[in-house]
């Protein structure tokens, strides 16, 4: 694990951008609806998809924070993190049942 990992707390005890994973998760443990990140050194998000299936919105989100927000405090919404947006869509058309590629759910 590198030293140099951030990580953001969009949602918590006291939001902001803390350098170690135990800092950032003393304002996340116990805290209702929390929403953070790990990102890289330069500050910028990790570019990966997430599926969210079950929750407010479902689709693909290009971010935690937006996928996260579909999910907090919606009861039977899940959140996935793929490897890339290719397998977001196919996952997430398989969520829905159906391979209708004109169906699209993708949300940045």
């Amino acid at each position: 694990m590198s030293k140099n990992n951030k990580y953001v707390v969009h949602e918590g005890n006291k939001p902001g951008i803390y350098y170690s994973w135990p800092e950032a998760r003393a304002q996340v443990e116990g805290y209702s609806g929390n929403c953070h990140e790990k990102v890289q050194p330069s500050g910028e998000a990790y570019s990966k998809p997430y599926v969210v299936t079950g929750g407010r919105k479902d689709g693909v989100y290009s971010s935690w924070r937006d996928a996260h927000a579909q999910v907090s405090g919606y009861s039977g919404g899940h959140v996935e993190k793929a490897k890339s947006f290719g397998e977001a869509e196919s996952k997430f058309q398989a969520s829905q049942g159906s391979s209708n590629s004109a169906k699209k759910g993708y949300y940045c």
